[in-house]
This record gives C-alpha cells, structure tokens and sequence, in this order.
C-alpha cells in the first residue's frame, strides 16, 4: 500500500495481452470489480473501492475470532472511473452515496465487457458487516434492499 503512488491502473488488448494504456487516479484499494467496458472513447471500469488498505489488517483471522473492531472501518464505495482511451485523465463517481457494496455480481452471461443497468451485491449500510442483500441501478444509483432482523444473505 503506496497511496503516494496513487491507483494505477493498466489496461491490454484482448487478443494479443499486450499492455495498451495506463492512468493513475487517486489512491483506494480494491479486492473486486465489478464490471468494464469501452464507451463514448473510454473504459468505463466499476469497483468496489476502500479509502485504503486497512481492510486487510481486519480480515485478519485473529482478529476476527477475537471480535476485535475488525467492521468498524470504512466500507467499499461502489465507484465509477472512466478511463479516457485518448490519454486524458481518469475521472471518477460514485455510483450510490447510499450503500457500500462488496463481492458484487452482474448478468455475466449478458453483460460482462458491455453496458450494464444492475449490480448485486453484499453491503453492512450501518450495519453487520455484509449483512444486506443489495442491487444497484448503476445509472440512476436506485437501490432495492433485502435486511431482515437476525438473518444473514
């Protein structure tokens, strides 16, 4: 973790895997993706993003057998970089200020490598980490929520 660094980020052609772009934009850290694709000139790449990597500490087994503070970190920010294809810099958004979200699905069979509406996925909202069921309308950040008390997705 060199957050001086910033997030690189580096993209290659599909078919050759040769490396064809790179950008840099702010520092986070991220475990998950949740989708990519190329539109309007860019790739849009969307990822589950924590402020930094001290998620990692707190997924130690250690401490989470200990019932130590582990889930009172930050949460992963559903988030949207766009990746301009001729050079400029990456822009950044994000997709819900209403939800965290982490281990996030899509319609892979549909919508992997192309525009997408929905995302799925696991989010604490305040809460027990990753107790909520939430899916995610990447466009107008609609959230539909399942929390039930006592019951874990």
């Amino acid at each position: 973790w060199k957050p001086e660094l910033g997030l690189r980020i580096h993209a290659f052609d599909l078919e050759s895997g040769e490396l064809t772009q790179q950008w840099t934009a702010d520092p986070c850290f991220l475990f998950h993706t949740i989708n990519a694709y190329e539109a309007e000139g860019a790739i849009q790449l969307d990822v589950c993003a924590f402020e930094d990597a001290s998620i990692i500490d707190a997924l130690q087994t250690d401490r989470l057998m200990t019932g130590s503070d582990a889930f009172t970190l930050s949460l992963p920010t559903p988030t949207r970089f766009t990746l301009p294809l001729d050079g400029g810099p990456v822009a950044e958004r994000t997709l819900s200020d209403e939800t965290d979200l982490e281990l996030p699905r899509i319609n892979y069979g549909r919508c992997n490598g192309r525009p997408y509406r929905y995302a799925y996925g696991n989010a604490a909202r305040g809460a027990a980490f990753l107790k909520d069921i939430v899916k995610l309308d990447v466009e107008s950040g609609e959230l539909h929520v399942w929390s039930e008390p006592d019951q874990w997705a």
